[in-house]
């Protein structure tokens, strides 16, 4: 049987896998769980049936980076505080499906 895809952002998946990347004692099991499930939200943001040039630019490599990415993400599902200008982010959600795709073979080996 094939679950679907997350439907809504696993924002608490984002949250386990920013604290994996820090260093935090996150079991690997339970990253990878964080990364599967947001790699499934990541591949219903991805339009379909159309050329994702984003996905041949240079992408996160560095845990940094990748920690700057999921950190954008986020903050987007994140209500500012009271008083605070509202930002938009453009996500790009073809990329986050390669960084986690990424992730999930490098932890199998």
């Amino acid at each position: 049987m094939l679950l679907p895809f997350p439907q809504d952002l696993p924002i608490e998946g984002v949250g386990i896998l920013i604290d994996r990347l820090r260093g935090k004692p996150i079991p690997l099991t339970t990253a990878l769980n964080a990364a599967w499930n947001l790699a499934g939200y990541a591949a219903t943001q991805v339009p379909l049936n159309q050329p994702v040039t984003e996905v041949n630019h240079t992408y996160p490599v560095s845990d940094a980076e990748v920690i700057t990415l999921l950190e954008m993400i986020k903050g987007e599902y994140q209500n500012p505080p009271e008083g605070s200008p509202i930002k938009f982010a453009v996500i790009p959600w073809g990329i986050v499906l390669k960084v986690l795709i990424k992730f999930l073979i490098n932890a199998a080996f």
